[in-house]
């Protein structure tokens, strides 16, 4: 299969992922737990005040820079990756792996996938930015 017909499809995987994504977040959408409890060293809650947003924030720059150490190097792959609020994909007792760089159940027998692979996905696209 040649990269010009890799890439449509490719693209097309991204898109559901994050559909997918997207629908059981807002099937699912509640404040977490009292209490929950974490083996990492963030906890995150949707009342974002200034200490959890700068979790959430030192989590998502952490998570960057493995997916950057995996070998990662496209800036905008890597802008988009800190960009984005994981932890709103994931449902409220998963909110404490939120960026940790594996897959996470969000429901229905499903997963968000691992940041890597979502970072390797598309920087295999090579996009440009007009698409």
């Amino acid at each position: 299969m040649s990269d010009r017909m890799l890439r449509p499809i490719l693209a097309v995987l991204v898109l559901a992922i994050a559909a997918v994504a997207v629908a059981v977040w807002w099937s699912n959408a509640q404040p977490p737990a009292e209490g929950i409890s974490s083996p990492y060293p963030y906890q995150y809650s949707p009342l974002e005040g200034p200490t959890e947003e700068a979790g959430q924030a030192n989590a998502r720059r952490d998570m960057v820079e493995e997916v950057r150490r995996q070998g990662i190097d496209d800036q905008k792959v890597l802008e988009a990756l800190a960009a984005v609020p994981r932890h709103h994909f994931v449902p409220p007792e998963m909110l404490h792996s939120a960026y940790v760089n594996h897959p996470l159940p969000i429901g229905y027998g499903q997963t968000i996938s691992q940041p890597y692979i979502v970072a390797l996905m598309t920087d295999l696209l090579e996009l440009q930015g007009d698409e």
